[in-house]
């Protein structure tokens, strides 16, 4: 008797974060059918998410850049047209993206409805559903973005699938351990982010953190090499800890990430792939991506701020949840 395998191509053609998120839907998608295949839809900029997932087949890493609206100009060349997919899912609404999925050769698509207010993306939506490849579902905006994505598989599979506590994130086993020795007790803080969007911690900020925490807990600064200067600003200011920076490539900041127990940062893809990692993280979110972008873990800390700029918090908020989690941490394992 012939195995029936069934063939799945996942999509996600945005940022590093909102991939990540989708790891724990693959991994659901297996343990629901034993007898699937999946293939996977990315980006250059976003393949870290994937890269390493053991639950997917083929990977197709495309020019596409989630914050422009030009189309991938290696699309034909990356990409596999010989396989003909018996779903294809896709979790991020973009018109670029399923213009690409117009062109590939599947049985049935699925994805969440794009936009009604934009004429092209509305037209779109509608012309498809005059056939039967395509079927829609609406985006809940009020709902975090891993809610919606399990919402869409229930409504793909017909089940009663609910969203696993983490959406891993997968490092490859040949980074060498030795490359930074992360001391005991040692919270990452990552001093990094998007400047243009508020979304970076300023060393004033920073230094308050730091100076309010207990002085038996050893620091490590995340930094991009264009933040080294203030990471060494901030060795000045907090000369009374035990600091140490590091600065690497994504793969050598997870396995230090992973090897500390709490993890601090602003509403980013670090941020995503540090709760993956299944370590404490205190995130630092504007009050209107609280609810709806925050880490999904249920090891979360969340502190909001004021307005949409993260330097409205209150340093002492963060100070106090890392100096809280730590001492959790060490009564655990007197007990």
């Amino acid at each position: 008797m012939i195995k029936v395998i069934m063939r799945i191509l996942v999509v996600r053609t945005d940022f590093m974060g909102d991939a990540i998120l989708i790891n724990g839907a693959i991994e659901s998608i297996k343990s629901l059918r034993k007898d699937v295949v999946i293939d996977v839809l990315a980006t250059q900029y976003n393949k870290v998410a994937f890269e390493y997932n053991p639950y997917i087949e083929n990977k197709y890493f495309i020019n596409h850049r989630a914050d422009d609206k030009v189309v991938s100009t290696d699309f034909k060349q990356v990409f596999d047209f010989s396989i003909c997919y018996d779903l294809i899912i896709v979790f991020n609404r973009d018109l670029r993206t399923y213009k690409y999925i117009d062109k590939i050769k599947s049985k049935r698509v699925f994805g969440f409805r794009l936009g009604r207010k934009k004429f092209k993306a509305n037209l779109f939506c509608i012309l498809r559903l005059f056939g039967t490849r395509y079927s829609f579902m609406e985006y809940d905006t009020s709902l975090h973005e891993v809610v919606n994505t399990y919402n869409l598989l229930n409504f793909v599979f017909k089940s009663n699938l609910s969203p696993l506590r983490i959406s891993k994130f997968f490092i490859p086993k040949s980074i060498d351990t030795n490359l930074f020795q992360v001391a005991t007790n040692s919270v990452c803080i990552n001093i990094s982010g998007r400047v243009e969007s508020g979304r970076v911690l300023s060393v004033e900020n920073l230094t308050e953190i730091i100076n309010d925490l207990n002085k038996d807990i050893n620091i490590v600064l995340i930094a991009t090499k264009e933040d080294l200067d203030r990471a060494n600003q901030l060795l000045i200011n907090c000369n009374g800890h035990n600091i140490r920076i590091f600065s690497g490539d994504i793969y050598q900041v997870a396995r230090v990430i992973s090897l500390c127990i709490c993890y601090v940062g602003v509403d980013g893809g670090l941020t995503h792939l540090a709760a993956g990692l299944d370590c404490y993280v205190i995130g630092i979110y504007a009050p209107n991506k609280i609810k709806t972008w925050c880490p999904w873990t249920d090891r979360k800390y969340l502190v909001c701020s004021q307005d949409l700029d993260v330097n409205s918090i209150t340093p002492k908020e963060v100070s106090q949840e890392i100096n809280r989690i730590f001492q959790t941490f060490e009564s655990n394992i007197d007990d």
